[in-house]
């Protein structure tokens, strides 16, 4: 019969060896009978183990047991989580030495937390490596900081596919949103496997991997002649026409509204009629255009003051221009919409138009044709500023 075991079978005892140093004892009894009496040169570690003893015997009858580890509870649980997956006890060791041989090789683990790889990114990309636009790096450092203010900064090799789209999910719920970030996250993990980084090895926000079901696309919108006039004559009053040259950029010449912006006085050619847009100027960059003036816009802007403000960044003025235009519907790009599908109408030629806007000729097939008919095309480009120019186009109008 085994002995009952009482609060003193298992203690620790404090005493001198033969050299005089203290030393600690451990008393206590295995699970089959047999007594221990172990000696500790470290108090702390004797007490450690006549915990560890003692508890034996007090959950003897359930799997989990009370063991003395340097491990923090982290590390425990991750060494748990790792033993259940492989099938044998000395499989951990083996399986640690093949990853410091081979898997070290390729850097994940020695690579940065989430933040300090996007703080390493977003210093690349303001330098001059990248050759971005100073707006193009404005727009994508917001993103990416939003993007790590979203998340949890796990190490880059933890990363997959399910936790960029989960981050992605719980930050914006746009989905043309989501796939735009997506793309500039995509970005972000392409850097980290250039050289000489290499901190991961494959892309966890690819497109191939992720993808976000975008709604379906909507037409063009275009203003009607009205709302053309009615905005044109406001911009033209509202403080000196301070958004009238960016909106007859975009109205009669088809530009976009960061293109207009970028336009400068000297690359308005009214002699020649024409505007040549540098590569650096033009939504892609290194391909510049030449853009032909047509007679109403060179009218327009030989009037227009010689300093403009986007309408974007003054968004509180523009919208008492807009509300004195009556312009309640605005859609997106609906100036440049408006000026791409008259020049169609008006041209006839997929390439010319093409050319002149600065798309392909599968996107004006597919969007601009077809949207206005031959008298408001008409009507559109006689828009001119003056009431005796608009006659002369009226009376040449009618004679041909």
């Amino acid at each position: 019969m085994a002995r009952r075991k009482t609060a003193d079978s298992f203690r620790v005892e404090e005493t001198k060896a033969a050299d005089g140093a203290a030393i600690w004892v451990v008393h206590g009894w295995t699970l089959d009978g047999r007594r221990i009496r172990e000696r500790h040169r470290d108090a702390r570690m004797a007490i450690a183990r006549r915990n560890e003893i003692e508890s034996l015997w007090l959950e003897r009858d359930i799997r989990a047991q009370v063991r003395v580890t340097w491990l923090s509870i982290e590390q425990l649980k991750e060494a748990e989580a790792a033993m259940t997956l492989l099938p044998e006890a000395g499989d951990l060791m083996r399986a640690t030495q093949t990853w410091l041989k081979q898997g070290l090789r390729h850097g994940p683990i020695d690579g940065p937390r989430f933040d300090a790889a996007v703080d390493e990114y977003l210093k690349w990309i303001a330098g001059d490596e990248s050759q971005l636009r100073p707006k193009t790096v404005e727009s994508t450092t917001y993103l990416v900081r939003n993007f790590e203010r979203a998340a949890d900064n796990p190490r880059l090799c933890d990363i997959d596919a399910v936790w960029v789209q989960s981050v992605i999910v719980k930050r914006w719920e746009n989905v043309a949103s989501r796939d735009h970030v997506r793309r500039i996250a995509s970005g972000f993990f392409s850097w980290c496997m250039m050289e000489p980084r290499r901190w991961i090895d494959s892309n966890p926000a690819s497109g191939k991997i992720i993808r976000f079901r975008k709604p379906p696309k909507q037409e063009p919108g275009v203003l009607r002649l009205r709302e053309c006039a009615r905005l044109l004559v406001a911009c033209r009053r509202y403080y000196k026409g301070r958004f009238l040259r960016s909106i007859v950029l975009q109205l009669f010449c088809g530009m976009r509204r960061r293109e207009s912006g970028r336009v400068t006085n000297d690359q308005i050619n009214l002699t020649d009629g024409e505007i040549r847009l540098r590569g650096d100027q033009a939504k892609t960059k290194g391909r510049g255009r030449t853009i032909r003036l047509m007679p109403v816009a060179r009218a327009w802007l030989a009037i227009c003051p010689k300093h403009s403000i986007d309408p974007e960044t003054s968004s509180d003025q523009w919208e008492i221009v807009r509300r004195r235009a009556k312009c309640t519907r605005w859609p997106r790009a609906v100036l440049r919409h408006t000026a791409i599908s008259h020049f169609f109408r008006a041209t006839g030629s997929y390439g010319e138009t093409a050319e002149w806007a600065g798309n392909s000729e599968p996107i004006i097939k597919a969007h601009y044709q077809g949207r206005v008919n031959s008298e408001e095309t008409r009507a559109f480009w006689s828009m001119f500023p003056t009431r005796r120019q608009r006659a002369a186009a009226r009376t040449s109008r009618a004679s041909g």
